[in-house]
């Protein structure tokens, strides 16, 4: 498995674990701004390093800049990156992974929430 997989897979697990403790399980200590910091640092790490495998199997160099703004903001420059460095097909291709990866998470949250909790309706 590339490297870039398994962090884009390491990624979309932190952003499920997240969203299960915090809108499923509601455990108190995610409410926290300690929280917010590590899992943001843990979520921009993770960005980051899938990026740089990402460049590297892909052999692009991305500018200095471009390294600095996935850091700062991520969800602007890894778009960016993926259209201006591996095309436009590769950008859209990216786009619906993206978006198929937040429903897929949000979808499964909700079904894990509903087993545990039954059905509001009920």
């Amino acid at each position: 498995m590339k490297l870039s997989r398994g962090l884009a897979i390491a990624f979309w697990s932190a952003v499920f674990a997240t969203l299960i403790l915090e809108s499923v399980l509601f455990v108190p200590w995610t409410q926290t701004s300690g929280f917010k910091v590590l899992s943001t640092l843990v979520f921009t790490i993770i960005a980051f390093g899938w990026f740089r495998a990402d460049s590297r199997e892909g052999e692009v160099s991305p500018s200095p800049l471009l390294t600095i703004m996935v850091l700062d903001v991520s969800i602007l420059a890894v778009p960016y990156y993926k259209f201006r460095y591996l095309g436009v097909r590769a950008g859209f291709v990216f786009l619906a992974v993206v978006i198929g990866s937040f429903i897929a998470v949000g979808v499964a949250a909700g079904l894990i929430g509903e087993i545990i909790y039954g059905s509001a309706a009920a």
